[in-house]
Formats: structure tokens, C-alpha cells, sequence
């Protein structure tokens, strides 16, 4: 429990840096966007390599990412329930690694990505 209430805290902790002190590497402070890539890094590291057992859906995606892996292109549509965008997303990705570690990296930078695009719009206003 300890290190979810950690990862909970250290965004707190990157703000409290980036108001009262700055970050500085010989005579360069670091950016906005380092702060919040900073921020972040936690919930990266948890999401990105989490066991799969870990959550109610996680080895539910990573069985899927697995199937799709094995089915070809031609019929992934046709033997799955899932959304047609989900399932073309996740075969393009099995073309780069067959790893399902890789898989949940991937996922977890795009979800990044989204963070750090929302809150750069916040710090402009």
C-alpha cells in the first residue's frame, strides 16, 4: 500500500519543487514539461510494468494482446466482440513486439502522452 500512497503523493511533492524551488542542472532550470514528466513517472512505472494478476482487466488485455497476436489480420474482426479500432491498434502494436510488457509500455506512453498534452493546455492559461 505504501507505494500506491507514495505515487499518490509525489505529483504533490514535483509541485511543491516547481513553486517554492526550481530544479536546475549547472545553470539551466528544467521546464514545465520536465516537471510534469517528473510527476508522472510513478504512475508510469506502476501502469507500465504492473503483474499481470494485478487488476480486475489487466490479464484480460494481455490474454487479448496475446490472441491477436496469433490471428491473423484477415480475421482478428471476425473472432473477437471487442471494438474494431481496439483490435487494429493492438494487432499494429503485435507487429512491433510479441510482449506483453512492451504492450502494456506502450499503452501506458499513450495515456502519458494524453496527461501531459491536458496539462500543458493548463499551465498556458
Amino acid at each position: 500500500m505504501i507505494p500506491y500512497i507514495a505515487a499518490a503523493l509525489w505529483p504533490l511533492v514535483i509541485y511543491f519543487i516547481y513553486t517554492k524551488g526550481k530544479i536546475t542542472f549547472g545553470k539551466r532550470e528544467i521546464g514545465f514539461n520536465w516537471y510534469i514528466i517528473l510527476a508522472l513517472l510513478p504512475m508510469f512505472i506502476m501502469i507500465g510494468f504492473r503483474n499481470t494478476d494485478l487488476g480486475a482487466d489487466t490479464g484480460m488485455y494481455i490474454e487479448n494482446f496475446l490472441f491477436v497476436g496469433q490471428t491473423p489480420f484477415e480475421t482478428v474482426l471476425d473472432k473477437s466482440r471487442m471494438e474494431d479500432g481496439y483490435l487494429i491498434f493492438v494487432k499494429l502494436i503485435t507487429y512491433i513486439t510479441k510482449s506483453p510488457l512492451v504492450y502494456q509500455l506502450i499503452c501506458t506512453v499513450i495515456y502519458l502522452i494524453g496527461i501531459l498534452e491536458f496539462t500543458k493546455t493548463l499551465e498556458k492559461k
